[in-house]
């Protein structure tokens, strides 16, 4: 079977059409306006006369209120509406923003950042992707089918009663869990089971910003309401659910990456968006609760490290050795143009599979344009029926609500009886990462849906359906999650870093016909910009090898590297009292599983060394020698050739050195594959790039047309 793979980017099917960074004025009783921050603390610098953080916190709000007479206790409680502690100290408050400028000056506060609005970014996939094929069922053990691992998913809650989430065959909850099950309208306790082991809803950020949520339009409880939670929490770890299909398309059997995981929904995301307040108390709780993985389908632009809460968030968890999977966006497929860009994010793009819903139009020129559709057609029309097409956008560089084709924004009177015309849809922070890590199914995925919501997410759409189509990031970002579950059951000791690197060092680039992986948006081979390291191979995951391990401290070094502030760099110490080592000479050292060379504008800079350490996780004795592409521009020296293992868990050092032969006008790829005559370690994105950059006082300059 032809099984070519496209990398795609895709329109967010959900909330909304593009990313948003906008601030929701809120006031309070006297008519002052009032936003959400979120404000970073460090802990260490409690006053003595406090024996409680929570008193501080409100002391802190209290202090800088503008007219403090015209505060009541009331509304100093209300000001704070959470508090987090486990994956960073701090909290969310309600703020003027007179009353957030005098906060950032008091001590033991390091940062005072806005509310971010946040957008949420199956039968086939687990065959597809080798999971289900007879020779790995060594590889994936019956034994791990009541394992122990609770993937997380941040999304809109979830559909219990969905056969997805049966619990038949599965041993108690995790003795590590502490997680709870949330009551509220359309929730009870009872919703929860043995695959559902945790349901939390989390809406005061929401609330704060855009008001009291009307609890007979929406479900002011774990229960999802919009679809896309729970379409990828059974993406994840769904349950086996025979017949699944969608009015007929994609019948078959739907399955999760991880089907004898648990899941712990945590509700972020509402009728009105998500909010950085409510994203960040999730994942609060859920690193106290005591998930393994985090699956994360959102996104928000940000412009550096520090001030990225989810960032910040999220280094925590992984510092308590929880992966974070994160969808890169659906904004591209141009360079740098995704979110999550942390490099201690596992960061997920979108690719097709070896299934397709062909459709196509033919124009009144005689043209015949091929695209994909789940459209049937109405009885008793002729096929040769032609119909009038429409587009209601405008020439402007940024997408309009009316050209996104979103709901409520086009005018029926133009556009009955038409064939509608639909428009679709920044890693500057750091070059020296390259994002996104990997790409995974994302397109056409078959899962569980919301019994309150017709298959088109449309309000006037009445069907309802049990498994429903969908495709962006936002459906591979829960492909990797529930992969990764599975390699910490197989490894419970591997670190987030050692599973992001074994799926990154195995993935593939090139199809079952030795045909590289395309981009769908312009036909050609898609480059690392596209589909990062490549394509997940779960069966050769499991056992890569060797590993790019990477420490809380070496992230830490790793953003010391990046020009931050003492105080800055506070936010991502709150637990350890962290300095920096200064181990990397430069942001390209630190121990990622891909190479990114990146030559300054001075042309009198014609080498560059990266280092970088492998952990023996194969046999104890092996001996690995390295195989490195050629290029037009640089020669290419690694240091030592070969690799002598004596031991597993053994680690050793080598290093590349690029040497410029000529001056390039864009980058240019490859990889260095470690061979072993078993195992094959490659870092698909081997990239340099040489005078395309430049950073100055403002920062990195846009990335060039290439």
């Amino acid at each position: 079977m032809d099984s070519r793979i496209t990398v795609k980017w895709w329109l967010c099917l959900c909330l909304s059409a593009y990313l948003t960074l906008n601030l929701v004025d809120s006031s309070n009783n006297n008519g002052v306006s009032k936003n959400t921050y979120i404000v970073h603390v460090d802990i260490s610098a409690i006053p003595a006369t406090y024996t409680d953080h929570f008193d501080w916190y409100a002391s802190l709000v209290k202090s800088v209120a503008v007219s403090p007479e015209g505060i009541n206790e009331e509304d100093d409680e209300q000001s704070v509406i959470y508090t987090y502690q486990s994956a960073f100290h701090g909290m969310a408050a309600r703020l003027t923003e007179e009353e957030a400028e005098r906060l950032e000056g008091q001590n033991g506060v390091v940062g005072v950042l806005p509310e971010v609005k946040y957008e949420l970014h199956t039968t086939r996939s687990p065959m597809f992707l080798g999971l289900e094929a007879q020779d790995v069922t060594s590889v994936w053990s019956d034994k791990l089918t009541d394992h122990d691992v609770v993937v997380g998913v941040l999304d809109t809650g979830i559909w219990p009663e969905s056969p997805s989430f049966n619990d038949t065959g599965f041993t108690t909850v995790p003795a590590h869990w502490k997680g709870a099950c949330e009551v509220g309208r359309g929730f009870q306790k009872h919703h929860c089971n043995k695959k559902i082991v945790g349901a939390r809803a989390f809406y005061r950020g929401y609330e704060a910003a855009t008001g009291i949520i009307n609890e007979q339009k929406e479900y002011k409880s774990p229960r999802d309401q919009d679809g896309h939670g729970t379409h990828t929490a059974a993406t994840a770890a769904g349950s086996p659910v025979h017949g699944a299909n969608l009015l007929g398309y994609a019948y078959g059997t739907a399955r999760g990456m991880s089907p004898g995981a648990r899941i712990a929904a945590y509700k972020v995301c509402w009728a009105g968006g998500c909010f950085s307040s409510d994203i960040l108390a999730a994942v609060d709780k859920a690193v106290a609760d005591g998930v393994n993985v985090m699956s994360i389908s959102l996104g928000g632009g940000v412009s550096s490290y520090h001030r990225d809460s989810l960032s910040i968030a999220a280094f925590g968890a992984m510092e308590k050795g929880i992966l974070i999977s994160c969808s890169a966006g659906n904004g591209g497929p141009d360079p740098v143009s995704l979110t999550n860009v942390s490099p201690w994010i596992t960061t997920v793009g979108a690719s097709t599979m070896d299934r397709d819903f062909p459709g196509s139009v033919r124009l009144g020129s005689g043209v015949t344009l091929k695209g994909v559709s789940l459209y049937k057609g109405r009885r008793n029309l002729s096929p040769k029926t032609m119909y009038p097409l429409v587009y209601t956008g405008s020439n402007s560089s940024s997408p309009d609500p009316g050209s996104l084709c979103l709901e409520g924004t086009l005018d029926p009177h133009v556009v009955a009886g038409k064939i509608v015309i639909c428009d679709r849809g920044p890693n500057f922070i750091s070059l020296e990462i390259l994002k996104p890590d990997m790409v995974a199914p994302g397109v056409n995925i078959l899962a569980a849906w919301t019994g309150d919501m017709g298959p088109s997410s449309l309000e006037a759409d009445k069907r309802r359906v049990g498994f429903n189509i969908l495709s962006g990031t936002s459906m591979s970002c829960p492909h990797v999650s529930g992969v990764a579950a599975l390699l910490k059951a197989r490894h419970p000791d591997w670190s987030p870093a050692a599973i992001k690197s074994a799926l990154m060092t195995t993935a593939y680039i090139h199809d079952n016909t030795h045909e590289p992986l395309r981009d769908s948006s312009t036909g050609a081979p898609s480059s690392p910009y596209d589909h990062g390291a490549g394509h997940i191979n779960p069966v050769r995951a499991v056992d890569p090898g060797l590993v790019y391990d990477i420490g809380a401290q070496d992230y830490f070094d790793f953003l010391c590297t990046q020009g931050l502030t003492r105080t800055q760099l506070v936010v991502f110490a709150k637990f350890s009292n962290r300095t920096c080592q200064h181990t990397l000479s430069g942001p390209s050292d630190l121990n990622y599983p891909a190479l990114s060379a990146v030559f300054p504008e001075d042309k009198r800079v014609s080498t560059v060394a990266i280092h970088r350490t492998v952990t023996n996780v194969g046999p104890p004795t092996s001996k690995y020698h390295v195989v490195i592409s050629q290029f037009k521009g640089v020669d290419v020296k690694v240091e030592p050739s070969s690799l002598s293992f004596t031991k597993k868990y053994q680690k050793l050092s080598y290093k590349v050195t690029f040497t410029t032969k000529t001056r390039q006008t864009a980058p240019e790829s490859g990889a260095l594959i470690w061979k072993d005559g078993e195992h094959r370690l490659t870092q698909n994105r081997f990239w340099f790039t040489q005078n395309l950059f430049r950073r100055d006082h403002a920062g990195l300059s846009p990335f060039p047309s290439l």
